[in-house]
């Protein structure tokens, strides 16, 4: 039976560890240790990882463990910068929203583009206030100030 022995020694406020793969075996009656290798070298997450193996556990590879069925974008920064990114109308946003974690982390799963709307016309009514706040927390000479005009409409004779 094959196992890992670690003997630690002390030198001048120093610990040096030494780890040996051991087998120990019967010859006639008695019992009889062998050291096939020196596994000092390893790092310690392997040796912890040997050191399970021989007492029988056993590992797979992630691919083999799981099954990926879905992979979604996080929706961490989607929220703030959506419109920058992915610049659509809302009804091609809400489509969007389904390839990302955004929609569900904001419980806005089953929204769709009359959702966009009625949302728009709460933030209309209430408009002038958000912008006072916002400008006067973040607002400062020189900052950088985005605009989202995929609402605006624009008509031209040249």
């Amino acid at each position: 039976m094959a196992h890992v022995v670690t003997t630690i020694r002390k030198y001048k406020d120093r610990d040096y560890r030494t780890h040996l793969l051991r087998r120990r075996h019967r010859e006639g009656g008695t019992v009889k240790n062998e050291t096939p290798g020196n596994l000092s070298h390893l790092p310690e997450t392997v040796m912890e990882l040997i050191r399970r193996a021989l007492q029988g556990e056993t590992f797979v590879p992630v691919a083999q463990a799981f099954q990926l069925i879905a992979s979604r974008a996080q929706g961490h920064v989607h929220a703030v910068a959506a419109r920058v990114i992915a610049p659509q109308t809302k009804l091609a946003t809400t489509s969007w929203w389904q390839t990302t974690t955004l929609a569900d982390n904001f419980g806005v799963a089953d929204a769709r583009e009359h959702d966009c709307y009625v949302a728009m016309d709460w933030l209309v009514s209430r408009q002038d206030r958000i912008q006072r706040k916002l400008a006067a927390r973040h607002l400062q000479d020189g900052g950088l100030v985005l605009y989202d005009l995929t609402s605006s409409y624009f008509e031209g004779l040249c």
